[in-house]
């Protein structure tokens, strides 16, 4: 059945409020979390919350929790405590919404999906109805979905809780957010966006792999192994290139875009997080577990930014300029660099924010915060006019980019078979030529001796 991902799909945050859909009931985490004595052990942090008779959210590898809606009494139920298993979501529905196994009926969900192209909502024993998921609209045939997405100035980010890549328009701030489509993935944590063959990039941090899209499919470029953890990834459009951190293996590497030529620019490298490229300079930057590195990519030189931060975090640098901008995960703050001064400057400072991924432009930082959900933009230079962007639909914003002016690439992908062709073509025809000049010229020897014989 469809359902978990229909509800899970709708159920939407705000601070400590979460909407659960099936009853309509907006409900207060802190109010919850107030209500008892063991607060602290038992409801934070929750991950998702729904409510029926009951209470009932997750924490991870302490499992489900239930507890009275009415008596607030908590009941005993089976949880997860010293296992491996983590729990994020949990909804709670109405038994008419059930599967009827003893009757063997089959709901319209359970054959085809509905007909729906996404989500497929029971609103019956026996009815339905198709939605889209966030960032995807509902089409006149009220079955397919679609999205409108800009091709021009605009942010890409993951939420990988939401399975999806979303990007929003910088050029047409009237647009929603919305979701890149002909893709369909499970656990994308790193994207980024080729602006010269406008593919997307991204790692799913379920399938272990790499994979490209034009919009329209996908395909895998490279499956990594056992060993590796990559985190961030950040693609070349110029020369070709994709490059990542592998917590892992404790590497920066490369490798070509579709996936081949794949080597190790620098190991022990300790925790590598995020990373990013000023492919007009020459320049990748990148994060490890407390300090801020660059290198030319021409040279391959390591050289120490900053050092001495208590948990690095997101990095980014103003592509055409001399400014690295980076983010320290326990104070909550984010610097700026000059990498011609050799200057830092303290740009924003929250403490209760845990920055994840920083981008950049002339104007503005955007960042996403592991705990404040959603993308958020501080002015560039001041660090001033903290504002918040979009719904607040998000569960978990990963990685963030800001993609901007298409470039020309300068590498050919892959082997061209029309060119190899074309050169096979011309030698032969050359040789051809060649025999019928020699043919014709031992032609002319010969009857010239025949007729002049010594």
């Amino acid at each position: 059945m469809k359902v978990d991902e229909a509800f899970w799909d709708i159920i939407k945050w705000h601070k400590g409020w979460t909407i659960e859909y099936a009853t309509s009931n907006m409900l207060d985490l802190l109010l919850l979390t107030a209500a008892s004595d063991e607060a602290q052990t038992l409801y934070f942090p929750p991950y998702t919350l729904c409510q029926m008779d009951i209470h009932s959210w997750t924490i991870q590898d302490k499992g489900i929790q239930f507890r009275s809606s009415l008596s607030g009494d908590k009941y005993e139920i089976h949880n997860y405590e010293n296992t491996t298993r983590k729990g994020y979501d949990v909804i709670a529905f109405d038994g008419y919404l059930q599967p009827q196994e003893k009757k063997k009926k089959i709901h319209p969900c359970q054959r085809n999906n509905g007909g729906c192209d996404q989500l497929c909502i029971l609103m019956a024993e026996s009815s339905h109805s198709c939605q889209c998921a966030i960032g995807f609209q509902l089409n006149s045939d009220w079955k397919t979905c679609s999205s409108n997405i800009s091709q021009e100035y605009f942010l890409l980010y993951t939420d990988p809780y939401h399975k999806q890549i979303y990007q929003t328009s910088l050029h047409d701030t009237s647009r929603t957010i919305q979701g890149v489509p002909g893709i369909r993935m499970h656990h994308p944590i790193s994207v980024d966006y080729d602006r010269g063959k406008q593919r997307y990039f991204w790692y799913d941090n379920i399938r272990r792999q790499f994979r490209r899209s034009d919009g329209q499919s996908d395909e895998l470029i490279r499956e990594v192994e056992t060993d590796s953890s990559p985190q961030r990834l950040v693609v070349d459009p110029v020369r070709g290139f994709v490059y990542y951190t592998d917590t892992g293996r404790s590497t920066i590497s490369k490798m070509k875009v579709d996936g081949s030529g794949h080597e190790d620019l620098f190991t022990n490298v300790r925790r590598p997080f995020d990373i990013d490229l000023d492919f007009e300079n020459e320049i990748i930057v990148w994060t490890t577990s407390n300090s801020v590195e660059k290198s030319d990519i021409t040279k391959n030189d390591r050289i120490v930014i900053d050092k001495g931060l208590a948990q690095a975090g997101g990095v980014a640098i103003l592509i055409g300029g001399q400014s690295v901008y980076y983010s320290d995960n326990v104070t909550g703050t984010i610097y700026s660099y000059n990498l011609t001064t050799k200057q830092r400057k303290l740009i924003y400072e929250n403490s209760t924010s845990r920055i994840q991924g920083l981008a950049v432009t002339d104007d503005y930082i955007y960042f996403t915060s592991y705990n404040d959900i959603g993308v958020y933009r501080i002015n560039r230079t001041s660090g001033n006019s903290l504002t918040h962007l979009g719904d607040l639909v998000f569960a978990r914003v990963t990685d963030i980019k800001v993609i901007r002016n298409k470039v020309e690439p300068k590498y050919r992908e892959g082997f061209n078979w029309i060119i190899l062709v074309a050169v096979l073509g011309a030698l032969l025809l050359l040789l051809l030529l060649l025999a019928a000049i020699f043919g014709s010229r031992a032609a002319r020897s010969k009857k010239k001796k025949e007729e002049n014989p010594e």
